[in-house]
């Protein structure tokens, strides 16, 4: 979750405006500072720094200076004192690096996905590690040159991060699938996956807060930070990890499986023999739709709404931890509860989650991204490893990976639009009054809109018996290479 936990600061402190060296740029009168309090506490640091600020009731676009990291009124960007622009240019940035990252993930889902169901969990797992160390030596160098040859390195390096989500999380999956069987077992198996995904979240947000309270202006320390940890993963999986997918299902990589087109094609045959399946897939795109469109802009949106740089990853610390509680609950509640009815309630809990981000936050008051994370934490723990259950249920052994891959591809597609529309079309940093939660209300309805459909799919078409029910298992045939 970078863009939740450091990409986003990282990026304030890469814009320049207002004459500030190579690449700046003039602002309009749109980023005048007219709010009375910021007025205020802008006119109160620029005094206490000894600065003189033109102006009487507001103050224009490019008279704000770019305070120093040390001071109370800390700007978000050293060369940019603007809050506005600073939050306005790091979203268009995600705008455009979110899906380009996405684009390159529908890139490596196929192959991975195929070389995983032909050699092997654990080779795929290390190749994908040494990329991830790869594209944080980037953004380190990035850091270090202070964005002195543009945007190819930042750009290049989110491609190559692509693997950390969902290429490495299908592998995973079907590491899980080989040890475990049973839909029940299953579902449990991927909520704890889930828990310590959130305790890795946990400790992600707080090395951000430890990062933001030292108001770094380079970032150059916490991409060789994280670059340290893909080495330490790298080691991990090159020394301490066995395989796990069976013998007498490997065999060797062919040319086919390295063709994305072909593999994208192979992959979506086998979803589409299934309707719940379609289902399913179709479901998830509309999630990571609202769900990454919001998280890439609920940064800047927590700022819009007053809080500080520190004060912003903190709903992040609560709701990761409230994930980690909800997958131990969840662990023990869906072999009671069903995982179709896990399903449809992790999407109602979406809905909830985006209330309280929203207009609750708007109307009543700060607790609000609290509350609307750990109700956020509660539709995770109950959604992926839901899903995640029916589908290894429903597919052979060794089509696992490829599987996962298809519906991931999906989504891919859905992440990258989400991005695009949230970031550029819908958040806007000089929003006022209720346009402030326009992202989160249209996430809101969109999440109930996925509730409904979820009870009618598993309503219409029957996924192989009552809520809880194990389907039988599938045929053991191999469905391409």
């Amino acid at each position: 979750m970078l863009e939740v936990n450091i990409f986003l600061p990282y990026l304030y402190t890469r814009v320049r405006c207002c004459g500030a060296g190579p690449g700046a740029t003039p602002l309009g009168e749109q980023y005048d500072v007219r709010a009375d309090l910021e007025v205020r506490a802008i006119r109160e640091e620029a005094a206490a720094q000894g600065l003189a600020i033109e102006g009487g009731a507001s103050i224009a676009a490019c008279a704000v200076p770019a305070f120093p990291a040390s001071s109370r009124q800390w700007s978000l960007s050293p060369f940019c004192g603007n809050r506005a622009f600073v939050e306005d240019r790091a979203q268009r940035v995600v705008g455009i690096n979110g899906p380009l990252q996405k684009l390159a993930g529908l890139a490596v889902l196929p192959v991975g996905g195929a070389v995983a169901d032909a050699v092997g969990r654990r080779p795929v797992l290390i190749a994908y590690a040494v990329v991830l160390m790869a594209a944080c030596f980037l953004y380190a160098l990035d850091a270090a040159v202070q964005s002195s040859y543009g945007d190819v390195g930042l750009y290049l390096a989110g491609a190559l991060l692509c693997v950390s989500w969902d290429p490495k999380d299908n592998v995973v999956n079907g590491a899980v699938s080989d040890m475990v069987s049973g839909e029940a077992d299953r579902g449990r198996a991927f909520a704890f996956i889930v828990a310590l995904n959130s305790v890795g979240m946990v400790v992600g947000f707080m090395a951000s807060f430890f990062c933001l309270r030292m108001h770094l202006e380079n970032y150059l320390l916490p991409w060789l930070f994280f670059a340290c940890i893909g080495m330490g993963i790298f080691g991990f999986l090159a020394l301490g990890m066995p395989e796990t997918y069976p013998a007498h299902l490997r065999s060797p990589v062919t040319t086919s499986m390295l063709n994305p087109l072909s593999s994208h094609l192979r992959n979506f045959s086998l979803i589409s023999r299934d309707r719940v399946l379609v289902g399913l897939t179709a479901l998830h795109f509309l999630l990571m739709f609202h769900f990454v469109g919001f998280i890439t802009q609920g940064f800047s949106y927590l700022l819009l709404m007053g809080f500080s740089m520190e004060e912003a990853v903190l709903p992040g610390v609560v709701g990761s931890m409230a994930q980690v509680a909800w997958s131990f609950v969840v662990m023990f509640a869906l072999p009671r509860l069903g995982v179709r009815t896990c399903y449809i309630s992790g999407h109602a809990m979406f809905a909830v989650a985006y209330l309280f981000w929203g207009p609750y936050t708007v109307m009543i008051g700060r607790s609000g991204p609290y509350i609307g994370n750990v109700a956020q934490g509660a539709a995770f723990a109950l959604i992926i490893p839901s899903m995640q259950a029916i589908i290894s249920q429903r597919v052979e052994k060794d089509n696992q990976s490829k599987s996962f891959s298809a519906v991931s591809a999906v989504s891919t597609v859905g992440c990258m639009l989400g991005m695009a529309f949230y970031s550029g079309v819908l958040f806007s940093g000089t929003a006022t009054g209720m346009m402030r939660a326009l992202p989160a209300i249209v996430s809101a309805c969109l999440a109930l809109a996925c509730t409904v459909l979820a009870a009618v799919l598993f309503l219409v078409v029957p996924a192989g018996g009552h809520a809880g029910e194990s389907c039988p298992e599938p045929s053991k045939h191999r469905s391409g290479p």
